[in-house]
């Protein structure tokens, strides 16, 4: 009974991270499911905190390189990240620039939503808010799917 579950389970989970057009819809689908759960409220007038743009990780170097690219529409906040560690033998980074960070720009000024890692295959609660020019990326990711931080630190890029 249980290897019959598991065999269930994995076929789910296969089918829901297969492809690029079913990771982004599953994507878009838990944002909007989660939303409500969440209680993320949606307003005319939500002050951005200016997420859009480029960014990139405070403590880049020759063995890691993590980027993000974010756009700001209304209360909406979509984006893509790359994720390169390791000296570049770990890569999280979508292909044909697909959108991985999607959810919304709170009352607060605070994001919540949901990004989905290429590398683990997988999609994690991801929280961002921005102080001081530092963006503050946090995810749920305390497994070891990923080969970098939960709790990451951005700067606005140059480019």
């Amino acid at each position: 009974m249980i290897s019959k579950n598991l065999v269930i389970l994995f076929s789910v989970i296969f089918f829901m991270c297969k492809g690029n057009e079913n990771e982004t819809n599953t994507l878009d689908t838990l944002v909007q499911k989660e939303s409500g759960k969440h209680e993320i409220e949606k307003s005319k007038n939500v002050i951005s905190n200016n997420f859009s743009g480029k960014w990139s990780y405070i403590h880049n170097n020759e063995r890691s390189d993590y980027s993000l690219n974010i756009e700001v529409k209304g209360d909406s906040l979509i984006g893509s990240h790359c994720f390169i560690g390791m000296s570049g033998n770990r890569i999280d980074c979508p292909e044909n620039n697909k959108k991985t960070i999607k959810g919304i720009i709170r009352k607060n000024g605070n994001f919540e939503g949901r990004f989905f890692s290429d590398y683990a295959k997988a999609i994690f609660i991801l929280k961002m808010n921005i102080a001081s020019d530092t963006l503050y990326w946090t995810t749920d990711n305390s497994s070891s799917k990923v080969f970098y931080s939960n709790s990451l630190k951005f700067v606005k890029s140059e480019d």
